[in-house]
């Protein structure tokens, strides 16, 4: 500590507006792309993959939870706005490193149609999540151990 003043050991102040400082962002959305992530553009690009990536983590956190109280029709939405998150989130992230931080019409129409069939999956699983039994984990697992003592004991053998 030695030949070291206070203004060197204390942390300087981060600026307000320096997304890099406010939240970590991956390598090809660092200086290393080829956009300038100082810019209007590339702050516009952080902040969108931040969005998706924040969309995908909370979805899961609310899946997870709506897991363990059996509310089975919200795993299907809660999946499509993760994945859907998750997919925006990439592709800026894939598109950072070609010089256009933008997603352009193409990149738009390819999330449109994916989107469009996983949202015909993520209804179907809507409406079976219907048919899954919500009556408690407790209740769930002692018919399915007593459906299968049934089945042994009146399977065997009998003498008349």
């Amino acid at each position: 500590m030695s030949g070291q003043t206070r203004k060197t050991r204390t942390k300087r102040r981060v600026k307000k507006n320096d997304p890099k400082k406010i939240r970590g962002v991956p390598w090809s959305l660092d200086e290393h792309s080829l956009f300038d992530p100082g810019s209007k553009e590339g702050q516009s690009s952080i902040e969108t993959w931040h969005l998706g990536k924040s969309v995908c983590k909370w979805s899961l956190i609310l899946a997870i939870g709506a897991f363990f109280l059996q509310w089975w029709w919200l795993i299907p939405v809660f999946a499509f706005f993760g994945m859907m998150g998750s997919s925006v989130a990439s592709s800026v992230e894939a598109k950072s490193n070609t010089g256009y931080p933008h997603l352009e019409h193409t990149d738009a129409m390819g999330l449109g149609v994916a989107g469009c069939l996983l949202f015909i999956i993520c209804f179907v699983a809507f409406i079976g999540s219907f048919y899954l039994p919500s009556d408690g984990w407790d209740t769930i697992f002692t018919e399915a151990s007593s459906e299968q003592s049934t089945t042994t004991s009146s399977s065997g053998s009998s003498d008349e």
